[in-house]
């Protein structure tokens, strides 16, 4: 949520350090940096979160919801019965609150699928339902001081409907018929007499250039036609488009040959109608456009959500990195547009304060670790900053680029202290491996002594070899001459034994 704090919203306040306050959490965008100031106007702005957070807290209770018009569809159905009964119990939690407890998740899936499409259905439009006109004006109020000129006028008008029809939202106030013809025939009737006055203010611009010279008067001719665009222009607001045409008619009054009075040029320029977003216009934008009333306060809180301000614009072929971006409320960025800066800062003199006390911001978090990735950005962008705004934003670095000195000296010292550490053990190890490579050196010429001495061996292995299979075929042919020799042995004992019956028969 957006914090409103008198200190330091205070533009004399210079000195403000947040290096005790700093949060937990680590960043990555500059966006999300809580508490961020808008570098142009000096105001808190919100985060992508607090943005959606300040929006939800609009968003009207089931009661609430119910009774919207833009339910009357689902009113006769099961789905409607079903939510009207939820309602009752919890009438200020919203429906996507009551739809989230698990005991109406459990109840949600025992009916029909189509109960549960409609069902699902309803929760979606509530989310684009608001609270009602007076409730969603008091809950602005704090904010009102953070709106530009135009925003301001516009919620004066909506704090009058407010009183007037405190029973409804401003997206039905806004459709309502009688409040729509209202305001078209009110916008008409300001573009009718915009319209006249531009043309009488023309045509003296015409009468005053007859007394020009041809020359002058084509140049004159030209200053009308650009005038004309910028009044044309939706993005430039009132006071930002009498700059420009000022500046146009002054350029030509300076080229111009022939003499004449340019406070009497002047006058009649300064008679040009400038308009700009009229409550009128908002109010009939959001009702041809279908806006829901999520969609109206989403407008507001843009106005105060942080975002990204390419300092040369894309239109105009910016680059869109880090080194190119400074944070500006949404009222801000809108109002700078494209405009080249030394022509917005005279609109915007505080800016030159303000981006300085954003970048004393983001230098400490930078220093305490707090944003990572931005190491480099104050440094590149004090330079682009200098130069896009023709050397009238003149960002002080210099105790920033003092702590990246400090840091460098401190990172010199450590890593110096670590190549020491690191040489010695380069030392140690080179002469671990000097003692290994001697010791590799004696092996192998104990391998060659050995490889020498095995030559003979292997020689010597190899006759023993053939004498072993010799010895082997000597073996065998003696097995063999054994085995006959066995054979015979047992014969001569079979003829030894049959001749010995045959003698003791012949006996008897």
């Amino acid at each position: 949520m957006l914090t409103i704090n008198p200190v330091a919203n205070n533009r004399n306040y210079t000195n403000l350090s947040f290096g005790i306050f700093l949060p937990k959490k680590v960043f990555t965008d500059i966006r999300d940096i809580p508490r961020m100031k808008c570098g142009c106007c000096g105001d808190d702005m919100f985060t992508s979160d607090e943005t959606k957070s300040f929006i939800n807290s609009f968003a009207a209770g089931s009661k609430r919801a119910l009774e919207n018009s833009a339910m009357d569809r689902f009113r006769s159905t099961p789905a409607f019965e079903f939510l009207k009964s939820l309602s009752e119990i919890r009438p200020k939690d919203t429906i996507a609150k009551l739809l989230s407890v698990d005991e109406n998740k459990a109840k949600l899936k025992t009916l029909g699928e189509r109960t549960r499409l409609d069902v699902n259905m309803m929760s979606l439009i509530s989310e684009g339902i608001t609270v009602k006109a007076p409730r969603f004006m008091q809950k602005l109020e704090k904010y009102r001081d953070f709106f530009g000129a135009e925003d301001s006028e516009i919620l004066k008008v909506m704090e009058a409907y407010s009183l007037k029809y405190p029973d409804k939202t401003f997206a039905e106030i806004f459709n309502m018929p009688e409040v729509l013809q209202y305001h078209r025939e009110i916008a008409e009737l300001d573009k009718e007499h915009s319209c006249a006055k531009r043309i009488e203010v023309f045509k003296q611009l015409r009468v005053f250039g007859q007394k020009l010279t041809p020359v002058d008067r084509k140049s004159l001719q030209d200053a009308n036609t650009k005038a004309m665009g910028v009044l044309n222009c939706e993005f430039f607001e009132p006071d930002i488009k009498k700059g420009l045409i000022g500046d146009l008619y002054k350029d030509f009054a300076r080229g111009a040959k022939t003499h004449f009075w340019r406070k009497n040029l002047m006058k009649i320029v300064d008679e040009l109608p400038v308009t700009g977003r009229t409550a009128d216009s908002f109010i009939i934008h959001c009702s041809e456009s279908k806006k829901t009333d999520k969609d109206i306060i989403t407008y507001f809180a843009k106005s105060l959500q942080a975002t990204y301000e390419h300092f040369i614009p894309r239109s105009k072929e910016g680059a869109d990195i880090k080194e190119n971006i400074i944070i500006l409320c949404g009222k801000c960025n809108h109002r700078r547009s494209n405009l080249p800066y030394p022509f917005f800062l005279r609109f915007a003199p505080e800016m030159m304060n303000n981006l300085q006390k954003q970048f004393n911001k983001i230098i400490t978090f930078i220093k305490h670790g707090k944003l990572i990735g931005y190491d480099d950005y104050p440094i590149v962008m004090k330079e682009n900053v200098l130069n896009g705004s023709d050397n009238l934003i003149r960002l002080q670095i210099r105790d920033y680029l003092d702590f990246r000195k400090e840091r460098a000296v401190k990172q010199v010292e450590r890593t110096q202290a670590a190549l020491v550490r690191d040489d010695d053990r380069i030392n140690s190890v080179s002469g671990r491996i000097s003692e290994i490579d001697e010791k590799i050196k004696e092996l192998e010429a104990q391998i060659r002594k050995l490889k020498k001495e095995r030559q003979p061996l292997k020689t010597e292995l190899e006759d023993a070899k053939e004498v072993y299979r010799a010895s082997q075929l000597d073996a065998e042919d003696a097995k063999t001459e054994l085995n006959t020799i066995n054979d015979s042995i047992v014969q001569d004992r079979e003829i030894n034994a049959i001749l010995k019956y045959k003698r003791r028969n012949l006996k008897k």
